[in-house]
């Protein structure tokens, strides 16, 4: 299988086009899922240019286990450095200076490790992992006025003027499109063929 040597095997091309409005955490995660089942994205964001803003951001294990599966650990190894890593700490009364409380150190398994830091810096981290890892375009600077859907296609406007459209799902494919983008479905009366759950003998794709 061809491999693009930092984020793993170069996955099968689906053939479907995805626009993510958007280049905050869940933005970028959006396309990198999206990326990672063979689709084609791009990202459209209005502020011209990445700065570190905001304050203190965790991510508990659960995200921890996303992270560390995106470039099978690259990700997470450059979360890593930038996450605050206690070694304990106490909490003293105000008045007697006894102690209230005893924090013990936080121990994670790097598989699924929490984050705890300034988020600008780890949003910088998945930010240049989309653009210069897996070579996602990002357009910064591009005000979105409206969305559109018509016969074919749906997608964005932006304030030049610019469509930025993807083909539309067939009616009949718009009851579930999780399987169509990320490969999986928990819905028990999804109408159509899905990647985990195989045929549903029901009309659909």
């Amino acid at each position: 299988m061809a491999t693009n040597g930092v984020h793993g095997p170069v996955p099968h091309k689906s053939g479907i086009k995805v626009v993510v409005v958007g280049a905050g955490f869940g933005g970028l995660g959006a396309a990198i899922e999206c990326n990672r089942q063979g689709h084609d994205v791009e990202i459209y964001e209005q502020f011209p240019e990445l700065k570190q803003l905001g304050d203190i951001i965790s991510f508990m294990p659960n995200a921890g286990r996303i992270f560390y599966r995106w470039g099978d650990g690259v990700v997470a190894a450059r979360m890593r450095p930038l996450s605050i890593n206690h070694g304990g700490f106490d909490i003293h009364k105000f008045d007697s200076g006894e102690v209230a409380l005893h924090q013990p150190p936080a121990v994670y398994v790097k598989e699924a490790a929490g984050y705890h830091g300034h988020r600008g810096e780890l949003h910088e981290v998945v930010f240049d992992y989309v653009r210069k890892d897996l070579g996602i375009p990002i357009h910064l600077n591009q005000r979105i006025e409206e969305y559109f859907e018509e016969d074919g296609q749906s997608g964005i406007i932006l304030a030049s003027g610019e469509k930025a459209s993807t083909l539309s799902l067939p009616l009949n494919r718009r009851v579930c499109a999780n399987p169509e983008l990320l490969g999986q479905c928990r819905r028990s009366d999804c109408i159509r063929w899905c990647p985990i759950k195989g045929p549903t003998g029901r009309p659909g794709l």
